[in-house]
């Protein structure tokens, strides 16, 4: 059992979509969620990997996959994020859309907005004062209010979804394994 979640653009290779299938290949099962885990589900989902999530769905209805919609800054100290990945505006959006809290025009503009600043300066401070002069204070604050006062972080959502399937599959292939401390 192989669960994907994350993986490193640029520096690093990242896991290929021929590493995947080879894997599943030998029958082993491959969960991909969250991040590049979403990105390469929604393109080998037909021959076999599991995709779950949002993100995942995001990329399977997208006619164009953009691996700059996952991509964030992170601290190499500590890990955090420094920037806010496309995914995380995309549904906050659709969220706020649900709601009733914005419409399809000013989501269009937000969303704009926010692809056109590149991924590694889109941190959040940049990103709120350029949908601020856009859409205004009262707006953007009442969408954020929406979500608790931050923009969810859907990736970290997916991710514990993705981890709950594994362990619940891994369970039921191994019943008692995980009571053994094994």
């Amino acid at each position: 059992m192989f669960v994907i979640l994350d993986g490193e653009f640029g520096q690093n290779m990242s896991v290929s979509p021929k590493e995947i299938l080879a894997v599943l290949e030998r029958g082993k099962t491959v969960i991909g969620a969250s991040s590049m885990g979403a990105l390469r589900a929604s393109e080998l989902d037909r021959s076999g990997m599991m995709g779950v999530g949002w993100v995942y769905d995001y990329f399977r209805r997208c006619a164009v996959r953009r691996d700059a919609d996952v991509a964030l800054v992170y601290s190499p100290f500590d890990f955090k994020p420094m920037t806010v990945p496309m995914v995380d505006v995309e549904y906050w959006m659709e969220q706020a859309f649900a709601a009733g809290l914005i419409g399809n025009r000013q989501s269009a503009v937000l969303l704009k907005v926010a692809r056109n600043i590149f991924f590694a300066d889109r941190s959040p401070d940049r990103l709120m004062d350029a949908l601020r002069r856009v859409l205004g204070g009262d707006t953007v604050d009442s969408l954020l209010a929406c979500c608790g006062g931050t923009i969810p972080n859907v990736k970290a959502v997916d991710a514990a979804e993705a981890i709950r399937l594994g362990a619940s599959l891994t369970e039921r292939r191994e019943p008692g394994r995980w009571a053994r401390g094994i």
